[in-house]
C-alpha cells in the first residue's frame, strides 16, 4: 500500500485545517491553599516544579 502524504495533507487542510496547527503543550494545575493562613497573594516563579500523583 503506497501512502499519499501529500494528497492526504492538503484535503486534511481543506477540510479540518485546525487539525494541522500546532498546539503548544501545556496543562492545568489547581493549587489549594490554607485560606486562612495565607496573607498575600502568591505568584509561582517560571520553571516551578509540581509534584503531582501518576495521572493516566
Amino acid at each position: 500500500m503506497t501512502t499519499l502524504p501529500e494528497l492526504t495533507e492538503g484535503v486534511v487542510s481543506l477540510l479540518w485545517p485546525h487539525y494541522l496547527r500546532t498546539i503548544p503543550s501545556m496543562s492545568v494545575v489547581e493549587f489549594t491553599p490554607d485560606w486562612p493562613e495565607m496573607k498575600e497573594p502568591m505568584t509561582m516563579a517560571k520553571g516551578f516544579e509540581v509534584l503531582s500523583r501518576p495521572i493516566r
